[in-house]
């Protein structure tokens, strides 16, 4: 009984990180129209550099590494826009197989500069929070904290700013969003910036709490794909239904269960897609 409180702040936890990243990915999929297979791998990106900047000789302060973990993947992500993307806009099968080899460019150059053994980031909240009856990790509290506060303004970017509105016009129609003064390219360019950003805002959040690997970007690209699928396919409110939801299924299942998480997940999904086949927020 009291351990529930503890799974479900873990279950909120997972799910405002899975949603962080699934709004990134969703975001890049309705703006620019491609499957980012190098998503996750910006998340493990940058948890790399929180890791190598924080728990190596260099020492540096936390939150220090985190501000240049998130530059540093802002420019990588300006670069491939530019130099990979752009070129390629409007190419459906070309773009998909650019994805997928800079996953593997990543991926590669990450095994060569960081090696196969996981990396492991010193906490940086330590205590535990009594509440209901339970005691909560500070940390963990704090990350659900940080994650739904970023969530919000990037709600309202989207939602109640000019550049948001700019990149609905885009994902609906980028010719006639042109026809008004829209410039796609650009938007497409903020679109992926800010996408990877916050994969790699999730990855240096979550680095001090679990161990990261070169296959860590993998599974959280897995999930940031289920659930754009059960949000409904450009639904960005739905991304981030979608993502606590997944979150809460995963620490249940893992206190419950145990690995068997994945079965899970799948059967919501295809419960899901059976009563409303374009997802919990796609139109009708």
């Amino acid at each position: 009984m009291f351990i529930l409180p503890q799974v479900i702040i873990n279950g909120f936890m997972l799910g405002s990180i899975y949603a962080l990243v699934a709004l990134g990915f969703t975001l890049i999929f309705s703006v620019m129209h491609i499957v980012n297979f190098a998503h996750g791998e910006m998340y493990t990106l940058a948890a790399f550099f929180v890791w190598a900047l924080t728990a190596t000789a260099l020492g540096a302060n936390y939150w220090l590494a985190v501000l240049i973990s998130l530059v540093a993947v802002a420019g990588l992500a300006a670069i491939l826009q530019r130099v990979a993307f752009r070129p390629l806009r409007g190419k459906g099968f070309q773009l998909l197989v650019c994805s997928l080899g800079i996953l593997y460019l990543l991926h590669g150059g990450m095994l060569r500069f960081f090696g196969v053994a996981d990396k492991i980031v010193p906490s940086v909240i330590s205590g535990r929070i009594s509440a209901w009856g339970t005691t909560l990790p500070s940390e963990r509290v704090f990350i659900l904290i940080t994650a739904m506060c970023l969530i919000i303004p990037v709600y309202l970017l989207l939602y109640r700013t000019k550049i948001g509105r700019a990149m609905h016009a885009v994902s609906q129609d980028a010719e006639v969003a042109s026809l008004y003064g829209v410039n796609p390219d650009r938007i497409s360019y903020y679109c992926f910036i800010i996408g990877s950003v916050l994969a790699g805002v999730s990855g240096a959040l979550l680095a001090p709490v679990f161990v990261t690997s070169v296959t860590t970007g993998h599974d959280f690209l897995f999930k940031s794909f289920v659930i754009c699928v059960l949000g409904g396919l450009g639904s960005l409110p739905g991304a981030v239904a979608a993502g606590f939801v997944i979150g809460l299924v995963e620490s249940i299942g893992l206190t419950f269960v145990g690995n068997s998480t994945h079965f899970f997940i799948f059967l919501i999904l295809i419960i899901t897609l059976i009563v409303r086949p374009r997802g919990l927020f796609g139109h009708a």
